[in-house]
């Protein structure tokens, strides 16, 4: 009796931690839509520095939930599926606010999301083909530059806000916010030209 019990124990916090890449998942997803609303008032220092936590969670959060699946081998095939629809809708959803509120231009949004489009696009063509296409370091790369570029946006914003006796105008922030976009739009190209390059054999049969 003692053993069934310890045993039920046991698949009971299987059970509990299977959930948890998931979960951690899916806080990225449903926060998003948060981040939106918050950063629509972000002409006050309190709304920008809850955008910095919120996108400091995202990024924390986006590494545990992976860490937490290889650790315990937890990887699952909703959390594969779930993985990269919550970084798309977290990162479009922060890129939107500054595409509508000058801090990057639409070019900028418009070639990450076709970057991101093109290679879901050639990632479905293999798996029909039973190809699997793994992650490149220039992946890789873009991810942690739109990460970075991101939290140093809204850290900006905050410092713009801050009861400081040097803080950079409105327009100067601006202005590096749209480099900072510039040179993550580019990088992003980068990595699409890396995938159909690494891939072109799957690609000219498309």
């Amino acid at each position: 009796m003692d053993v069934a019990v310890g045993k039920v124990a046991v698949s009971s916090t299987q059970r509990s931690v299977l959930h948890l890449p998931n979960l951690l998942t899916l806080y990225r997803i449903v926060l998003s839509p948060v981040f939106i609303l918050v950063f629509s008032w972000s002409g006050s220092l309190w709304a920008r520095v809850a955008c910095l936590a919120l996108v400091t969670s995202f990024l924390i959060t986006d590494y545990l939930d992976g860490y937490f699946a290889r650790k315990r081998k937890l990887v699952s095939d909703s959390g594969k599926l779930l993985d990269p629809l919550a970084d798309k809708v977290c990162n479009f959803s922060i890129f939107l606010c500054f595409l509508v509120q000058g801090y990057a231009h639409v070019w900028m949004v418009a070639a990450i999301f076709y970057r991101d489009a093109l290679v879901n696009l050639l990632r479905a063509f293999a798996a029909a083909r039973n190809i699997i296409i793994g992650a490149r370091v220039s992946g890789k790369v873009k991810t942690a530059i739109q990460g970075a570029a991101m939290t140093i946006i809204l850290a900006l914003l905050v410092w713009e806000k801050l009861p400081l006796s040097f803080v950079p105008p409105a327009e100067q922030v601006k202005l590096w916010s749209n480099w900072l976009m510039g040179a993550v739009a580019v990088i992003t190209c980068l990595s699409l030209v890396d995938y159909l390059r690494a891939n072109w054999h799957i690609v000219r049969e498309m």
